[in-house]
């Protein structure tokens, strides 16, 4: 069973959780001394990818899962100065910053260099998480008064744009979420309104698997990352076999959000052979 990554805010920290999800903590890495405020972390199958917040405003990579060894890091300042989460692909990055409301994806793992950003201003002012699976991007809004956002989880098409494939409301459970990721079958969210870290089925339903309460861990768990790199990239380790694509036979269906069939592994956690 893959385990979950998650970062919190209040110790300055990066958790390793036993599963999906307990409370059982296998390891955790002070990283204050490199940034104060993590925001969201994503695992590439070797190295550890996190957005600190602080006076830095970077995204940085950490050797394994994990340790305090920083491989790279990238000033972030220059194009948004409140990112809060990272994902990536294999070869490009992603993050999502608050200050302009848009995604952004970077070349390589990780620099500056832009290949493109969209806005999601109209989609909601306050996007907190993002994570890329398979062909589409999953991300997280959390609540706010002032902008009048819902919280939700939503679905975007591609990697990326703003067209919005699925949303979901998650109020009750939680008003504040603040990371997602994917392990191929289900959705894994937190939020720091009750500091619990959540899984939902499938990408995504409103039918809540567990929740885990880390309040006694770290009070504001910022991102969460499932260890199941392939499973949420569509690489294999998905879930049952697809029969079907909006109701067309998998035999006749050409491409899924403009991806070739025979570029497509995985479409919601469902293996395409």
């Amino acid at each position: 069973m893959a385990d979950t990554l998650w970062t919190g805010s209040a110790d300055d920290k990066l958790y390793l959780t036993s599963g999906q999800i307990t409370s059982t903590i296998k390891d955790s890495e002070s990283i204050g001394a490199i940034d104060a405020l993590p925001n969201g972390l994503e695992w590439d199958g070797t190295n550890t990818l996190w957005a600190g917040n602080q006076v830095t405003k970077k995204l940085y990579v950490t050797s394994g899962k994990f340790t305090s060894t920083l491989k790279v890091s990238t000033a972030t300042a220059g194009f948004d100065n409140n990112l809060t989460d990272i994902t990536e692909d294999g070869t490009n990055t992603g993050t999502v910053g608050t200050e302009a409301d848009k995604l952004y994806l970077l070349s390589g793992k990780i620099t500056t260099t832009f290949k493109t950003s969209a806005a999601i201003g109209t989609v909601s002012l306050y996007m907190q998480g993002m994570s890329w699976v398979s062909v589409n991007t999953l991300c997280t809004a959390k609540y706010n008064q002032d902008f009048g956002t819902d919280p939700k989880l939503y679905k975007l098409s591609g990697h990326f744009s703003s067209t919005i494939k699925l949303s979901l409301d998650i109020s009750p459970p939680e008003i504040s979420p603040t990371g997602c990721s994917f392990d191929g079958t289900n959705t894994p969210f937190c939020g720091n309104a009750d500091d619990k870290l959540y899984l939902s089925s499938g990408q995504f339903t409103s039918t809540l698997k567990d929740s885990e309460a880390v309040g006694t861990i770290d009070t504001n768990p910022t991102g969460v990352s499932t260890t199941n790199n392939a499973g949420r990239l569509g690489l294999g380790g998905g879930g049952a076999t697809l029969k079907s694509v909006d109701g067309v036979t998998l035999a006749n269906v050409k491409n899924v959000d403009g991806v070739a069939i025979a570029d497509v592994k995985t479409v919601d956690g469902m293996t395409t052979s």
